[in-house]
């Protein structure tokens, strides 16, 4: 007696995400099978071969699906185009890394708050002391979003007090001299001109802003 119609084969899968564009909004995994599948712990039944799962941040997760008579197929699921915030088009602030910069000067917490766009909590401090919504934003200061952190720049503050004036033309002078330099975060807050130099044209921008001869650096 030969026995050949034992299903012997995992369930063919196909994964799809809901975006695949960094999005700071949740991104949900449909899992479709070609066949009748169990439960898989954490996701949620849609009908007999779909389930799915939202994710609200980045992971990475390894899932066996099997058929109802035990068959397995194994997938890896990758979600890593959640980003925690988003800037607004227009504002001119950028986004590097662990950095926020190119803020103008004398921007409020509240200001900035209306350039950025996020699904998470916010909070930013200086030192351990929490902004509030009319709070000036300064070199420095820490960006909080969940467990991500960012520095923030301001344009032209070198000296950290928010605003572009004739201490952060001092400090730039003295490092373009050799005399003191400036960290990496305060060189970022003295390139005003954006060439990635530190010079005169840096201290005319500024003082150019300091005479309200430009409302912007």
């Amino acid at each position: 007696i030969t026995i050949s119609n034992i299903d012997k084969d995992g369930p063919v899968l196909d994964i799809k995400y809901s975006s695949t564009q960094n999005t700071i909004e949740n991104v949900i995994v449909t899992i479709t099978s070609d066949e009748k599948i169990q439960e898989i712990s954490t996701w949620t039944r849609v009908n007999d071969n779909t389930l799915t799962k939202t994710f609200t941040k980045n992971a990475t997760e390894k899932v066996i699906a099997k058929d109802i008579v035990g068959n397995e197929t194994q997938k890896t699921i990758t979600v890593n185009n959640i980003i925690p915030i988003r800037i607004k088009e227009g504002s001119g602030i950028v986004i590097e890394n662990d950095i926020i910069k190119n803020i103008q000067p004398k921007t409020t917490y509240y200001k900035l708050m209306e350039n950025l766009e996020t699904r998470q909590n916010i909070s930013i401090k200086e030192g351990e002391t929490k902004l509030t919504e009319n709070s000036i934003i300064k070199t420095g200061q820490k960006l909080i979003v969940n467990d991500t952190t960012y520095t923030l720049i301001v344009l032209g503050d070198t000296n950290g007090d928010g605003d572009a004036n004739l201490r952060d033309m001092l400090q730039i002078n003295n490092h373009r001299l050799n005399k003191n330099q400036l960290n990496s975060i305060q060189q970022q807050a003295a390139d005003t001109y954006k060439d990635n130099k530190i010079d005169l044209k840096d201290m005319f921008k500024i003082n150019m802003y300091r005479l309200k001869k430009t409302s912007a650096l």
